[in-house]
């Protein structure tokens, strides 16, 4: 139940409210693989908690809201595109180059995500903060990229935009997502060197943060 209510907000939010005038739409086996990715996505992270935001508001500055609305926002806007602006929408699922290609980010980026999850174990938590005697995980998918999770959702993201075979999706996902994450990003780093020290410093000097050899 902690995770069932906000995941059905979040899902009513992101791809049922966007078709609410449109719900022929509502059939087509696109939408349904992209809503099962993101089901998956949010069943397998920690719940969102009110008492967990409200403990950790210093460290979190609410970033854990600014990911969600850009969620939330971003496909909103692919929803638009699809339904509304496309002539004709592409409706039946085929193997198209759109179709391909977003297949393969999508679920490419969904194990990254669920993978890195895994790994990090019990320090992965929905809000900034450390736990008490913390490690840094530093090898497989985080001797790569410091926040593998992340870079896994924002493929994942950017394959559902491809799905519905949104240029304009793909563009405004591409932003938004990535402001979301930068500024997650600044509040999770400034928390680790703060209570992981020289440590952690080393760590980031070595590893890019979520773009392998970018950013």
């Amino acid at each position: 139940m902690k995770k069932l209510i906000p995941v059905g907000i979040i899902m009513v939010l992101s791809y049922l409210i966007p078709l609410f005038i449109r719900p022929d739409l509502l059939v087509y086996t696109r939408l349904h693989i992209v809503m099962l990715a993101g089901l998956v996505l949010l069943f397998f992270q920690p719940p969102l908690r009110l008492e967990d935001m409200e403990r950790n508001q210093k460290t979190d500055k609410f970033s854990v809201l600014a990911i969600l609305l850009g969620v939330i926002l971003s496909q909103n806007i692919v929803l638009f595109d699809w339904a509304f602006l496309q002539d004709p929408p592409q409706l039946e699922f085929n193997w198209s180059g759109w179709t391909i290609g977003g297949l393969i980010l999508l679920v490419g980026g969904m194990v990254i995500r669920l993978a890195a999850i895994r790994q990090l174990g019990r320090y992965f938590t929905a809000t900034v903060e450390t736990q008490n005697s913390q490690q840094i995980v530093s090898d497989g998918l985080y001797g790569i990229v410091r926040h593998p999770s992340y870079l896994g959702a924002y493929l994942s993201m950017l394959g559902a935009a491809l799905m519905f075979s949104s240029w304009m999706g793909l563009i405004a996902t591409a932003v938004i997502q990535i402001l979301a994450y930068a500024y997650r990003i600044n509040m999770e780093e400034e928390t680790l060197l703060s209570d992981l020290g020289d440590a952690y410093e080393r760590y980031a000097i070595r590893t890019k943060r979520m773009i392998p050899f970018v950013w």
